[in-house]
């Protein structure tokens, strides 16, 4: 075995330290509960700001027959509709960061830009070849979704930098 290849080993070795089988175990996902929640509320309120800036766009690119339901305030049940759905995503991502062992902002990032790319901007690219979803909506909706994504995985992201931290050995005690 090679230096280089006797390294990895070692480093994957220290990384799954603790784990049966590589899978996460419950410390990897400690005050995960406080990330997820502030992952989905920053979401929303960065889905407000994103609608509030283009809401004269996003109603012109609907057409004309939208524009009373535009203008209405959504009910209550909307937005707790919307906060359970923003909790889901948070919770799926932050199971991706645990999974891909992201503890890097430029890791967490790039892990939001390959959701973007796989699921929301691949949707809204569908609605438009097979429902007629004008391209205009279609463009600030995945807006939207890269602004939230990237979001929710640096908050996540960033959490689970925290926690890695947390569990790695002090420096002063290896001298």
């Amino acid at each position: 075995m090679t230096a280089n290849e006797e390294r990895k080993r070692s480093t994957r070795d220290s990384a799954n330290e603790g784990r049966s089988s590589g899978r996460p175990i419950a410390a990897d996902y400690r005050g995960a509960v406080l990330a997820i929640l502030f992952a989905a509320a920053a979401s929303i309120v960065a889905g407000a700001v994103w609608y509030a800036v283009l809401g004269t766009a996003t109603i012109q690119a609907r057409g004309p027959e939208s524009t009373a339901t535009a203008a209405a305030t959504p009910p209550l049940a909307a937005l707790l509709a919307e906060f359970v759905r923003s909790l889901v995503i948070a919770s799926v991502i932050a199971r991706f960061i645990v999974l891909l062992d992201v503890v890097d902002r430029l890791s967490a990032v790039r892990l939001g830009i390959w959701l973007w790319v796989g699921f929301p901007a691949m949707l809204l690219l569908g609605s438009v070849l097979w429902e007629g979803v004008p391209w205009l909506l279609a463009t600030i909706h995945a807006g939207d979704w890269l602004v939230k994504l990237l979001l929710m995985t640096f908050i996540l992201g960033a959490w689970r930098r925290r926690v890695a931290a947390a569990k790695a050995p002090d420096r002063r005690d290896a001298r």
